[in-house]
């Protein structure tokens, strides 16, 4: 099954010290993940920010190169590119924007966030 995983969702895992990928191994066995390389390109800027969030995003870069997530390359807006690579390919979309899981779930995607801060599920 294709995953792919949203921006906000892979910094959930140094933010809420949460094993995002053992936990997406409990809910969903056998995944391919996959971002866009837009999506790349914001953790890196953020990463490189004096942000309070650059610690997250550079632990999230490190993720991305130990699981070995797949890239996608992309001139699209990352919300529109999530929504029709997920429309497309039927995958499963990591997210906790509202905004991106309201029109997931009206177009019939399947969504994957965070639940009370200690656990990821579908929503």
């Amino acid at each position: 099954m294709q995953v792919i995983l949203d921006t906000n969702f892979l910094m959930l895992a140094y933010q809420f010290k949460i094993d995002i990928f053992g936990e997406l191994d409990r809910v969903l066995p056998k995944n391919e993940f996959i971002i866009s390389s837009k999506i790349l390109n914001e953790l890196e800027k953020i990463s490189e920010s004096s942000k309070r969030d650059k610690l997250a995003a550079r632990f999230a870069l490190k993720l991305i190169k130990d699981k070995k997530v797949k890239i996608q390359k992309s001139n699209e807006k990352v919300d529109d590119w999530i929504l029709d690579y997920a429309k497309n390919n039927k995958a499963i979309v990591c997210t906790n924007d509202l905004d991106l899981k309201e029109r997931l779930k009206t177009n019939g995607i399947r969504v994957i966030g965070l639940r009370g801060k200690t656990r990821i599920d579908f929503l």
